[in-house]
């Protein structure tokens, strides 16, 4: 279930609608404009790639999905929203311990 992401002017991303899972409080309030800033970090890339043209801009809103996990190599696929018209997707790792090497993250259509 994606969130309603809004840009404004000036490319400053505000999540308008709850994320699934993560309730809208004063508890999480951080934690909401910290995915944000994640994801306006993003949209640079996203409109270098054409996947976010720059009408995605002043007022105009995306769907994202956002998920958070801890991951751990166990080597197999993700699949989840391979039956979905997903366009782009961006990650983030808030942590990455120095000991990891390689890691390169791919994706297949």
């Amino acid at each position: 279930m994606p969130a309603i992401f809004q840009i404004d002017q000036n490319s400053h991303v505000t999540i308008t609608t709850p994320i699934p899972q993560l309730e809208k409080t004063s508890e999480n309030e951080q934690l909401y404009r910290d995915i944000a800033q994640v994801f306006e970090a993003m949209l640079p890339a996203f409109r270098k790639a054409e996947i976010v043209g720059s009408e995605a801009t002043a007022g105009n809103s995306l769907q994202v999905i956002v998920k958070a996990q801890s991951m751990k190599y166990v080597g197999r696929w993700h699949t989840e929203g391979s039956t979905e018209n997903i366009i782009a997707a961006g990650v983030y790792y808030a942590h990455v311990d120095e000991r990891l090497e390689g890691g390169a993250l791919k994706f297949c259509p």
